[in-house]
């Protein structure tokens, strides 16, 4: 009798969890994130998802809007740091973007996209073949957006770089000679070369299969210095997403076979030094 009783209470102990899950409420939060300044973004659906469910393991339901404008890295800084138009925004992080805003420091990527490989033409691939240093890498022209954290660190590193271009430029200027490489994430690369041999059915690109550019960087989600509103909860979430291994769970399920292929470990690293803060 006194069991059947255990079993009859836990069985509404169940029922009552579950009803109360439910019913539960939760406060809603507006993140207003920079609309991308170049066309071919598309929402990133891995950092999404580890906002909403941060933000939900809280008590808060995240509503995601973007500006009406485009904002490149230069711009979404200085609105966030000044408390306009946006209230959140991810980077590479660095001293300077570090004493400007609020960081939450929980590394989005792993590190890994520290980790670059080039993109070439396949008609240079023979040029790259004698490459065993930046020095001699630096005789070649590289591409990266001027306003991108990592224009200035290639260029602190030797290394010389275009920066005019835009993000779509880039694939045209190596497909038409006018630069050597690009340097792409291993994470992205080879979705980026996928959605170009789409776009150009006569796409001369590859990935150049022997060198590797290795330098330290972690992605964070910043806030702006004094919205602690925002930032603790969502510093909260991410911890308690990384100690139920939600968050491993959610990074293999976007990026899992993202390096497949690429021979990460067989590769010859070139090491950049990061420029003082």
């Amino acid at each position: 009798m006194m069991l059947w009783l255990v079993c009859l209470g836990s069985l509404f102990s169940v029922k009552a969890s579950a009803q109360e899950a439910q019913t539960q409420t939760f406060s809603s939060v507006t993140l207003t994130l920079p609309k991308h300044s170049y066309r071919d973004d598309k929402p990133n659906s891995y950092l999404f998802r580890l906002l909403q469910e941060a933000l939900l393991s809280q008590g808060l339901k995240a509503q995601i809007t973007y500006t009406a404008e485009s904002m490149n890295q230069k711009r979404a800084v200085e609105a966030l740091s000044n408390h306009e138009h946006i209230n959140l925004c991810w980077f590479a992080t660095t001293p300077e973007l570090e004493a400007r805003l609020q960081p939450i420091k929980v590394p989005l990527y792993y590190g890994l996209h520290g980790e670059r490989v080039l993109l070439i033409n396949k008609n240079k691939q023979a040029a790259f073949k004698s490459i065993q240093s930046l020095d001699d890498l630096s005789t070649m022209v590289g591409l990266q957006k001027y306003s991108w954290s990592e224009y200035a660190l290639l260029r602190f590193n030797g290394l010389n770089i275009n920066g005019q271009q835009s993000y779509e430029g880039m694939f045209k200027a190596l497909e038409e000679g006018i630069a050597d490489y690009f340097p792409r994430s291993v994470l992205t690369v080879q979705g980026e070369l996928a959605r170009q041999n789409r776009q150009e059915t006569k796409s001369n690109l590859m990935i150049e299969p022997r060198l590797l550019l290795r330098f330290p960087n972690n992605y964070y989600f910043f806030t702006h210095k004094n919205d602690n509103a925002l930032a603790v909860p969502l510093q909260q979430g991410l911890e308690t997403l990384q100690a139920n291994g939600r968050f491993k769970a959610l990074f293999e399920e976007h990026y899992g076979n993202s390096t497949a292929g690429l021979n990460l470990s067989q590769r010859q690293v070139l090491h950049l030094k990061v420029p003082p803060g």
